[in-house]
């Protein structure tokens, strides 16, 4: 089966890295200093602190350029050519309150205005707030229809996993899962012929996942 597989880390192209503003070369002292920073998991305030600082930083307006400019070509190398009232199918793998997915959905609505959404996120709560997001959808977009699944990936391909999908998005989410290389073969299995798997990771080495890490 032929089947395109994208993984992107910090939901960017590579080159867009390079922006974050950071350099990952640092001195000696330099890291001895890092070294007795306090978690900015120790205290929340501190944390926001931090991250306005972070913000600052970085060049935002150009990262979410970019972020936005990949997925006219991603939803344009599927191969997919509706039939009749056939829609665009998508997977979308703990998408917590659908954030993400409502800035993919009006990329995939200006080719097919069709699209049925395979939500799967174990979070009750979240998924409350993105059928929120996915009711305002729907008054403007009709031809949208999602299916909801408040459960894990692996309780989903064990109890009703027979679908296919033109799109399988994984945004930022194998974070949570222990083994994430099963659940890669997992989402790969559910890709149709000539669809795309879209996983989005934070790379390591960026001044994002050097925060996480720290």
């Amino acid at each position: 089966m032929e089947v395109t597989t994208r993984v992107v880390g910090t939901g960017l192209p590579p080159c867009v890295n390079k922006h974050w503003g950071f350099s990952s070369l640092c001195s000696a002292n330099d890291a001895m200093a890092a070294a007795n920073l306090k978690s900015i998991y120790d205290d929340m305030d501190y944390y926001f602190e931090t991250f306005e600082v972070f913000k600052k930083a970085v060049n935002l307006d150009y990262i979410m350029e970019q972020w936005h400019k990949q997925w006219p070509v991603i939803i344009d190398s599927i191969d997919f050519e509706p039939s009749g009232d056939e829609a665009f199918r998508m997977m979308t793998v703990g998408s917590g309150e659908g954030d993400v997915e409502s800035n993919i959905f009006p990329y995939i609505l200006k080719r097919h205005p069709k699209l049925h959404v395979c939500v799967i996120e174990p979070s009750p709560e979240s998924v409350a707030l993105f059928k929120k997001k996915a009711s305002k959808l729907q008054e403007t977009h009709p031809g949208v229809t999602f299916e909801w699944h408040v459960k894990t990936l692996e309780q989903y391909q064990d109890e009703e996993a027979s679908d296919r999908f033109h799109l399988v998005l994984s945004g930022h989410s194998l974070y949570y899962i222990e083994k994430w290389g099963a659940a890669v073969n997992t989402m790969y299995g559910f890709v149709r012929k000539g669809g795309n798997l879209v996983i989005t990771i934070c790379n390591g080495e960026s001044p994002a996942g050097r925060l996480l890490r720290n």
